[in-house]
């Protein structure tokens, strides 16, 4: 059985796996900035290293969360009312 753990640290050269076969090490530069609550992210096509700060991660949570939450209320909503926004808004932008 596979086990996981948070990453608290990183350090220069350390080694992290994407793409299921693919292996980057960790820049100097992003060793001494990582604190713990920080997140790496790799984006596969390229192969960059993204260091995303704790703070960051937080607030694109909370925009997340929001989202989530207004498309979840936009269920309740009548398509008449909605069809009436979108030729509100067309009306507004053609003046």
């Amino acid at each position: 059985m596979s086990q996981s753990s948070q990453l608290t640290q990183v350090r220069a050269g350390m080694e992290i796996v994407y793409g299921g076969d693919r292996v980057l090490r960790v820049p100097a530069a992003v060793a001494e900035r990582f604190a713990p609550g920080d997140a790496l992210m790799v984006v596969a096509a390229t192969g960059e290293l993204l260091h995303v700060p704790a703070a960051e991660r937080a607030v694109a949570d909370r925009a997340v969360t929001a989202a989530e939450q207004a498309f979840r209320r936009m269920g309740g909503v009548r398509d008449d009312a909605i069809s009436a926004l979108y030729e509100g808004v067309a009306a507004r932008v053609a003046d």
